[in-house]
């Protein structure tokens, strides 16, 4: 029987935060049988989005055997669109046999969706050979979960950019919807944009 596949890369507004994404689409093809394959994205937000909208069923297939995430993958995928933000990606050291490792915060709009008991999960995403898995998912940050921030510059006027893997509990003030995510290589940074207080002035 012949073996075959198709692929379609493609933007889209993604369902979690309504923020811009890049969704891959590859399936194997067996007779008339169609079987969807990883990639699903190219950026472990973009794949989370993608996760979180398959059924269970589907899921599974993407994810660890960790027992919670069937539970958790219903809530995700119960929650309204565009209701959530993604706070942070954040690299983290390679455990057991992930190539890469990320964790990202998601913060839930309980406005927007009252029946929800959680406001922040934490979301751990791995990739095994070119293809991401979801981990594990928690209410708190998960143990070794932690890389310190890489690179600060300023700008002139009222504004400090700060570029950093790790949106940390120092610089939670920053306000929502402000900024965005570049790619580097193989790798990816979040800009954050922040006021900055004005220097003290000098007694005359």
């Amino acid at each position: 029987m012949e073996d075959d596949w198709f692929a379609l890369t493609k933007g889209k507004e993604r369902k979690l935060d309504g923020e811009p994404g890049v969704s891959i689409t590859r399936y194997q093809v067996i007779g008339d049988q169609m079987t969807r394959m990883q990639p699903l994205a190219l950026m472990p937000e973009d794949f989370l989005d993608e996760w979180v909208q398959f059924d269970w069923t589907e899921a599974a297939d993407f994810s660890s055997e960790s027992p919670d995430l069937s539970k958790w993958h219903s809530i995700l995928n119960g929650l309204a669109y565009d209701s959530t933000e993604i706070e942070f990606v954040q690299p983290c050291p390679k455990q057991g046999n992930a190539d890469k490792l990320w964790l990202a915060g998601l913060w839930i709009d309980p406005k927007l969706n009252p029946k929800s008991k959680n406001e922040r999960l934490y979301v751990v995403v791995s990739e095994r050979h070119h293809a991401f898995f979801v981990d594990s998912i928690n209410t708190t940050r998960a143990a070794g979960m932690s890389w310190k921030s890489a690179t600060t510059f300023d700008e002139p006027g009222i504004t400090r950019v700060v570029s950093e893997p790790l949106i940390s509990g120092r610089i939670l003030g920053c306000l929502p919807r402000v900024g965005g995510f570049f790619g580097r290589g193989s790798g990816f940074q979040k800009l954050m944009f922040f006021e900055r207080p004005n220097p003290p002035r000098e007694a005359s």
